[in-house]
């Protein structure tokens, strides 16, 4: 017999069936662990519960935007890291073309939509021509490099106002 089967025999002697341990099994140890959900989740507010996670600078443009606006906007917050996921309403622009009234808007309220995202980050997407009237996208790049995953639609209605705008951060390409 080869040196290393006989080891694996003699060895097969000792060891009782089972090779039972002081180490819990691995069925035992699925039992034992209790089902966690993932930390990652999103968790999309609106309504009041929205309008109450925004600080005092926010909300006072908020209100503003309300001003403008004449009745009250709608909000979806990203409950964990506050940002604005989306705005909708028929607010009033600015501007020659509909690229110039959605810049003229974050350089307004690009705070009220995620306070750590400077608007200047933003840059106009490439789109398809059937939309260069009736949205405008942008990307945003940090220092030349592009944020995989995070975009903002802004779009409009036929009087040129701002209809509905999202806010979007893959967090998936994080």
């Amino acid at each position: 017999m080869k040196p290393r089967l006989l080891s694996l025999c003699l060895l097969s002697l000792i060891l009782p069936a089972g090779c039972s341990s002081d180490h819990p099994s691995t069925d035992e140890l699925r039992e034992a662990t209790p089902a966690r959900e993932p930390e990652s989740q999103t968790q999309l507010v609106t309504g009041d519960r929205a309008r109450e996670l925004l600080d005092g600078g926010r909300r006072e443009l908020l209100e503003q935007l309300e001003r403008e606006y004449g009745a009250r906007v709608e909000l979806v917050i990203e409950a964990r890291s506050r940002s604005v996921v989306s705005i909708t309403g028929k607010f009033p622009t600015h501007g020659d073309t509909v690229e110039q009234r959605a810049v003229g808007f974050l350089e307004i309220y690009q705070i009220l939509i995620d306070p750590l995202v400077p608007s200047k980050e933003y840059v106009l997407a490439p789109q398809d021509p059937s939309c260069y009237e009736s949205a405008v996208v942008f990307d945003r790049v940090i220092e030349g490099i592009p944020v995989a995953g995070s975009r903002m639609t802004i779009h409009f209605n036929d009087a040129h106002e701002i209809e509905k705008l999202n806010d979007y951060l893959d967090r998936r390409s994080q």
